[in-house]
C-alpha cells in the first residue's frame, strides 16, 4: 500500500548515504567530491526508482492507502455494518476523553508550548513537531491517545520544571552573581516591591503543586487500576445522555457455554478473544 513507501524510501534513502560515506572514507575524498557523488548516486537511485515505478505501476503492483490511513486523513464514514462500524479505532475522539486520559496536564500542554517556542531548539523543535503531529492523529482515532501521552508529558513536564526553578530562585539564589549595587533610592524601593510581588507568585506556585499534586496522583492510580481490571459488564452513556449498562459479553457467554461442547474452540478477533 502507498503509506509502506515512505518508510521504505527512507530506508533505502539512509541505505545510499552510508554506501557514500563508506566510498568517502575508503577514498579519502574532500567534501566537494563527496557532495559529487552522492548527487550522482542519488540521481542514478531516483532514474532507477523512476523506470520500475513506470513499469509496475500499470500492472497493479501498488495498492491504495489502507482503509486505517485514509481514515486518519477524511471522516470517517459508516458502512451500514455493524460489525465495522463498532469499531473504537474507528471513531473520533471527543474533547471529553482527553482530559480522561491526560487529566491536569491538558492545562499545562499550552505553557510548555510557550516554553518550547521560547527556547527553540532541536530538541524543543522536535518536540513540538512531535505534539503537533500527534495531536492531530490522535484527535481522528480515539486509540491514538497513546500516541499523544508522551508528548504531552514532556511539554507539561518542560512547563512546570520551568515554573519551579523560577520559584526556587525567588528565594535562593541558583546563580552566585554577585547583586548589583542599587544607589538610587526609588530604584531600591520598586526592586523590593518586585521581589515581593514575585515571592507571592512562588508561594502561590508551590501552594497549588502541594494542592493538586495528591489530586492528581490519586486520579492516576484510580485509572490505572481501573485500565488494569476490565470486566464484562461495565456502564455506559448512549446518544440520549441516559446511562445503560452493557452486558453484551456476559451474554454471549452464556449463550456459548449453553450452545457448544465443553472442548468447544472459539474463534474471535482480538477485541473480544482477549477476554
Amino acid at each position: 500500500s502507498l503509506e509502506q513507501m515512505g518508510p521504505l524510501m527512507v530506508f533505502l534513502g539512509y541505505q545510499l548515504i552510508e554506501i557514500c560515506e563508506v566510498l568517502r572514507r575508503r577514498n579519502g575524498w574532500a567534501r566537494k567530491q563527496a557532495w559529487g557523488v552522492r548527487v550522482a548516486v542519488f540521481a542514478g537511485a531516483l532514474a532507477l526508482s523512476s523506470l520500475l515505478v513506470y513499469h509496475l505501476a500499470p500492472t497493479g503492483y501498488f495498492g491504495p492507502l489502507s482503509a486505517r490511513v485514509r481514515g486518519l486523513l477524511i471522516p470517517h464514514t459508516r458502512t451500514g455494518n455493524p460489525l465495522v462500524d463498532s469499531v473504537a479505532e474507528h471513531k473520533a475522539t471527543h474533547s471529553r476523553q482527553f482530559y480522561q486520559y491526560l487529566h491536569f496536564v491538558c492545562y499545562l500542554v499550552p505553557a510548555g508550548l510557550l516554553v518550547g517556542l521560547y527556547r527553540f531548539s532541536n530538541a524543543t523543535s522536535f518536540l513540538l513537531l512531535y505534539a503537533a503531529l500527534s495531536t492531530y492523529f490522535s484527535s481522528k482515532m480515539v486509540r491514538l491517545i497513546i500516541l499523544l501521552g508522551p508528548g504531552m508529558c514532556a511539554l507539561a513536564g518542560m512547563a512546570l520544571g520551568t515554573m519551579f526553578h523560577w520559584s526556587v530562585h525567588q528565594f535562593v539564589d541558583l546563580t552566585g552573581a554577585a547583586p548589583v549595587p542599587v544607589t538610587s533610592v526609588a530604584t531600591k524601593k520598586q526592586k523590593m516591591a518586585d521581589s515581593v510581588v514575585r515571592k507571592m507568585v512562588s508561594a502561590c506556585f508551590f501552594l497549588a503543586l502541594y494542592i493538586y499534586s495528591p489530586i492528581y496522583y490519586a486520579y492516576c492510580e484510580n485509572a490505572a487500576a481501573d485500565m488494569a481490571h476490565p470486566t464484562i459488564m461495565f456502564k455506559a452513556e448512549i446518544s440520549d445522555g441516559s446511562i445503560v449498562t452493557v452486558d453484551d459479553y456476559r451474554q454471549a457467554y452464556g449463550w456459548l457455554k449453553k450452545n457448544t461442547p465443553e472442548d468447544a474452540r472459539i474463534l474471535a478477533w482480538w477485541d473480544y478473544g482477549y477476554q
